[in-house]
């Protein structure tokens, strides 16, 4: 977590931004780029494009269709990543993401 996150996330989430951080180094498999995107919007709800945002939507056969070749390769890395160590309140649904991304993610939080 760099510095301008733990200025905009209020101290409560810290903990859950960095057990979040240390799980990406645990999935080497997951492009880096993959990784920004995801901590991106978790941590300000910064849009993440269209594949990560049908991983994050739950949404199979949209992320498949989106992927290159490194996320496809990556993809089961990717979701496990999701489901173990983004909140729920956080993915799942198009409505769920949407309205994350409107809340600016943890830092939104109050």
């Amino acid at each position: 977590m760099d510095r301008s996150d733990y200025d905009v996330v209020p101290a409560r989430f810290h903990s859950a931004v960095n057990r979040f951080n240390m799980a990406c180094n645990e999935y080497a498999e997951i492009p880096e780029r993959t990784k920004g995107a995801l901590r991106r919007y978790l941590v300000r709800g910064v849009s993440p494009g269209g594949f990560v945002t049908a991983c994050l939507e739950n949404n199979l056969a949209e992320a498949i269709g989106r992927a290159d070749s490194e996320n496809l390769e990556a993809l089961p890395h990717i979701v496990k990543l999701i489901y173990n160590h983004i909140p729920s309140t956080a993915w799942g649904s198009k409505g769920v993401v949407s309205k994350w991304i409107k809340h600016e993610g943890l830092a939104g939080k109050e």
